[in-house]
């Protein structure tokens, strides 16, 4: 179990698959410290909280785009 977060990335490497299937997977780390960063600002400094459903359908939704934007 990875003890903090840069020892995430290395253990999240997919070592089978197609290529776009290992460019897919790279992509949800980022989408996920993105989602709860942004989450995270607008709580802080807007005094704004959107619900876990919100949360989850954001980070989803962020990580169809950047599959679709590597895709291109």
């Amino acid at each position: 179990m990875p003890t903090n977060t840069l020892d995430v990335l290395p253990s999240w490497s997919r070592r089978r698959g197609t290529k776009a299937q290992k460019k897919c997977w790279s992509v949800i780390p980022g989408c996920i410290w993105w989602t709860i960063l942004g989450e995270r600002n607008s709580r802080c400094f807007q005094n704004k909280s959107n619900p876990i459903q919100n949360i989850k359908l954001n980070c989803i939704q962020l990580c169809i785009f950047g599959v679709k934007t590597i895709s291109i």
